[in-house]
């Protein structure tokens, strides 16, 4: 867990990573708690190929959304979006919401609910 020390364009600048999975997400969202499997197997298929994932909590309670993060696992970038300004900065109206960045070209290539990233990192890093 970076709580906030790691910015997401520094994410996109770095070499190694080829693709970027930009979640907005909440401990408090059902939907969002159930797709924290699906992050974690892209995660572990994908990480060594060139993808990360940056997690933004749109929580209101720092403490219990480290304690989430640390016993569910979740060993990517994760941030507390404290002000909700990067929420904004992307138009989110709704979480999850999952973008999929293409670091090389910084191009948005999905923007959903519930992506199908496996299908989709599949063929982007085979």
């Amino acid at each position: 867990m970076d709580d906030n020390r790691v910015s997401l364009s520094s994410i996109v600048a770095n070499p190694a990573n080829r693709y970027v999975i930009l979640d907005f997400w909440a401990t408090w969202c059902g939907p969002c708690v159930q797709s924290i499997p699906m992050l974690k197997d892209v995660y572990d298929r994908y990480h060594d190929k060139g993808l990360e994932i940056y997690s933004v909590s749109l929580d209101s309670k720092t403490k219990e959304w480290k304690t989430f993060v640390a016993e569910n696992g979740m060993t990517w970038v994760n941030v507390f979006a404290k002000d909700h300004k990067a929420g904004r900065d992307y138009g989110v109206e709704f979480i999850p919401s999952v973008f999929l960045i293409d670091c090389k070209t910084g191009e948005i290539l999905v923007h959903d609910a519930h992506p199908d990233l496996d299908s989709i990192l599949s063929d982007l890093l085979p």
